[in-house]
């Protein structure tokens, strides 16, 4: 390449990676408020001590030990805020720029290439969300692209007994700070054995290491954290079966959420993970290797591998779909040249028009799980402007989703400092005969109240206000958005 060439390869890059950084820092800078599944996580920090999050977490959120302690030490020294929360996804997310940079310098020859895989990370919707959520997938990301970058750096020829328990050591640590590393260190260890045809002993202890990390981490999954239970009922689309369709299906899915065009994308996935076997490309191999096993962890029923738990994989996707039109034209041959730049142009054509990117001037097209950013600012708003019309006589039930709403809004976020609440405040369980003797009580007793719920379904709203109506009561809706109403008794 000569120096214009390099010039404009690198200015190009840059200029991708500060519109992927800007977009990152603007959502984080916006101080959207937490959603549930941030706020229950958030639980486990909130007025505990430092070393509270190793007797496990709140409710039944599942994260990695050592990310919600570094964010608790975070948060001990720059308050308890969304930004301490949110600040090691933010730099995960970062970091995956430059991570992913230098990995793809070792797939890629051609640097369009490279430059469309950073437009992918720039824009790639899912990846500009969860740098700024406080949930460890963006750090899943950024933890597996460094563990390729730093293949090269273990070698087991020269390795020391004081090396490979190093090895082990920092094995067992991040497979603590990120649950899916703990399938890309074993990809890794074995692509290594592949690549040195037979297995030294100074070697041994960094893959007991990582045995041990494994054992450890999955002792962590199922007992502390009750995690095969939690994969059963929350992620049960993202365990495999032992059929075609299945696997087909999580691929379908996982393209869809990537927003990369199925039809397009999966033959250019086939045909990428063809070429890199035929080249041998050891990085490659080593991620098809993890992507295996996380396919085995899926099927066992271990780890899911769907949706935003399976993002660590989206660079992984995008290396392999974008392979097909890394095309070497510098061959010296004008007729050879013109025509594999033509075929290089009409595939970087139909990868870009596969791909859905967010808008980089409209923040709200990176929201995910339905709601929109501008939501949560309302859906907090509409607690604010509750809590502050409440009346000391009034009496408040919520449900079990609510009741992390309420802790965290009144204890945490400035808004809501001055609020005080009553003791009296009630968690009604979500089912059962607790539920209907709580409300029943509350009724007969005509107890003027409020009953703050999220998501009530259909079933629940018809059994409360049969209640109501058998003690000539009315269910009155205080104040209602899509996802949070509030409901307030009046009586006849």
């Amino acid at each position: 390449m000569n120096r214009l060439g390099k010039i404009l390869f690198c200015s190009v890059a840059i200029i991708l990676i500060i519109l992927g950084i800007y977009r990152r820092i603007n959502i984080y800078l916006s101080d959207i408020p937490l959603w549930w599944d941030e706020i229950c996580l958030a639980e486990s920090i909130t007025n505990q001590s430092l070393f509270a999050v190793f007797k496990g977490l709140f409710g039944t959120q599942k994260c990695p030990i050592l990310f919600v302690f570094i964010t608790n030490i975070i948060t001990k020294i720059f308050g308890i805020n969304t930004f301490s929360f949110r600040f090691i996804p933010l730099i995960a997310g970062i970091g995956t720029f430059f991570t992913g940079f230098y990995v793809s310098k070792k797939l890629f020859q051609n640097k369009l290439t490279i430059l469309l895989f950073l437009s992918f990370i720039a824009f790639c919707i899912p990846l500009v969300y969860y740098s700024s959520e406080f949930k460890p997938y963006s750090s899943d990301v950024f933890i597996l692209l460094l563990l390729i970058f730093l293949y090269d750096k273990l070698d087991f020829n020269k390795i020391s007994v004081k090396q490979s328990i190093l090895y082990g050591l920092l094995a067992l640590i991040i497979c603590q700070f990120s649950f899916p590393a703990m399938f890309c260190i074993t990809a890794i260890f074995i692509t290594k054995m592949i690549e040195n045809k037979k297995i030294y002993f100074k070697a041994i202890f960094p893959i007991f290491g990582v045995i041990f990390s494994g054992l450890y981490s999955m002792w962590l999954f199922r007992n502390i954290m009750d995690f095969e239970i939690h994969c059963e009922e929350v992620w049960q689309t993202g365990l495999l079966e032992f059929s075609f369709n299945s696997f087909n299906k999580m691929l379908t899915e996982f393209f869809e959420y990537i927003n990369i065009n199925y039809n397009y994308g999966i033959w250019f996935l086939i045909a990428g993970t063809i070429i890199f076997i035929v080249q041998k490309n050891k990085y490659a191999i080593c991620m098809f290797i993890c992507f295996i096993i996380a396919c085995i962890a899926s099927l066992l029923h271990v780890y899911p591998l769907t949706g935003r738990i399976m993002l660590y994989m989206t660079p992984v996707f995008a290396f392999f779909i974008l392979k097909p039109i890394d095309i070497e034209i510098n061959n010296g041959n004008i007729k050879d040249n013109i025509i594999n730049a033509v075929r290089m142009i009409l595939l970087s054509v139909i990868i870009c028009l596969s791909f859905q990117p967010g808008n980089i001037l409209d923040k709200e097209s990176y929201a995910i799980n339905t709601f929109s950013f501008q939501y949560r600012k309302e859906e907090k708003q509409l607690y604010l402007n509750f809590l502050k019309e409440y009346k000391p006589y009034q009496k408040i039930f919520y449900n079990a989703k609510s009741s992390s709403y309420l802790n965290y809004y009144v204890n945490i976020e400035k808004d809501f400092k001055e609020i005080k609440l009553p003791d009296f405040i009630n968690e009604i369980p979500e089912s059962g005969e607790q539920y209907y003797n709580i409300l029943s009580d509350a009724i007969k007793d005509k107890i003027d109240f409020l009953f703050v719920d999220i998501n009530l379904n259909e079933e629940q709203l018809a059994e409360i206000k049969k209640i109501c109506k058998d003690n000539n009561a009315k269910l009155d809706i205080y104040s209602s958005m899509d996802r949070l109403t509030i409901y307030k008794l009046n009586y006849d």
